[in-house]
């Protein structure tokens, strides 16, 4: 439109100067040629204002539009008092436009073979002298007969701190135990333990990060620790990174129970899961890849894959992955990992006082 204005100004100023020229040329002085001449004038400084006034920006293309990003702060979770010690998953984060990260692969150390250590039996290993340390009666579960009890005798959570086989360490709701507090000779802090109590995520730091490297004198140093101790999500990573460290690796197993929390876990690895390993469980209503509760592998007893495991107020404790889907927590298992085969078990132990 602007083009189409300006070429109208052009004619009627081109028109103006041919017909002021042919009046001077000819002398012209009639009154209606001058009213003419007079009235093209007057157009043409109309259209020169009008075109030359300067057009307005438009302030909506030149604004830009701002995205804002939602982050969620996770909690710190606390599992719950019975069972089976529970972890949720964090809500998820809203976000208008995620920046793209770049994730470096992980390439695994080459020439590292994954050994097992045969030397180690259900009756007879350092995770069961980790679960004894802590003050829990081995022998007195020995003796009642009933140390790898299964069927109809399958002794529940609540019977056994009446048997006496439990020690003085309790459930954590609030994470006020790392697990790696040591006491003024290095050793771990087991009174500490006994007032504040420990979880799943907790015991496990206590076992392969204070236990291990402390009394049994096996180093462990080299292998990934949870970015918090007290999540069992954060050990599951940890794990991973085992995995990707070439220190362990991943059993593969297959699992079911009708789809009833009322019925024992049929559960069926593909080989023998090394004692030590990390069994990684999800919520029973809500399976995912979110770990919410963590166990260390005890060995195949009378037809129970056992585990060690902090689940409920009883504290440090053996129970059966069959039985793991069972009320007021029920959980599913998602990942077996390895114990690490860079850790050398054939070192000296000692049991230096408390």
């Amino acid at each position: 439109m602007k083009e189409f204005f300006g070429k109208v100004k052009y004619v009627f100023v081109q028109g103006f100067y041919a017909v002021l020229t042919f009046i001077i040329q000819h002398k012209i002085t009639s009154a209606v040629i001058l009213g003419v001449v007079a009235a093209i004038v007057a157009v043409s400084l109309v259209l020169t204002s009008v075109l030359s006034v300067p057009t307005v920006a438009d302030p909506i293309s030149s604004s830009s539009d701002t995205t804002s990003e939602t982050e969620s702060v996770p909690e710190i979770s606390s599992e719950p008092e019975e069972v089976v010690s529970s972890e949720a998953p964090p809500e998820s984060t809203v976000s208008s436009e995620e920046p793209v990260v770049s994730t470096p692969v992980v390439t695994p150390p080459v020439n590292i073979e994954y050994k097992y250590n045969p030397n180690m039996t259900p009756d007879n290993n350092v995770f069961l002298d980790a679960l004894e340390y802590t003050g829990y009666n081995l022998t007195a579960q020995r003796n009642s007969g009933l140390m790898w009890a299964s069927g109809s005798n399958y002794v529940l959570s609540s019977r056994k701190r009446g048997l006496g086989w439990l020690s003085n360490i309790t459930y954590d709701d609030y994470g006020r135990a790392s697990g790696y507090e040591v006491n003024e000779y290095g050793m771990p802090n087991i009174p500490h333990f006994e007032q504040k109590g420990l979880v799943c995520a907790t015991y496990a730091a206590y076992v392969y990060f204070n236990y291990l490297p402390n009394v049994a004198r096996v180093d462990t140093s080299a292998l990934a620790r949870p970015v918090k101790s007290y999540s069992a999500n954060d050990w599951y990573i940890a794990g991973k990174q085992w995995v990707d460290a070439g220190y362990s690796r991943y059993i593969e197993f297959t699992a079911s129970d009708g789809g009833s929390i009322y019925n024992d876990i049929q559960f069926y690895p593909t080989e023998q899961i090394p004692i030590g390993s990390l069994i990684i469980l999800c919520d029973w209503y809500n399976r995912s890849e979110w770990c919410s509760h963590i166990c260390i592998y005890a060995g195949y007893m009378n037809g129970y894959h056992w585990v060690t495991h902090v689940g409920n107020e009883n504290g440090p404790e053996f129970c059966a992955i069959e039985r793991m889907n069972r009320k007021p927590h029920p959980q599913w298992p998602i990942a077996v990992i390895t114990t690490p085969s860079n850790l050398n078990f054939d070192a000296p132990a000692e049991t230096p006082a408390q």
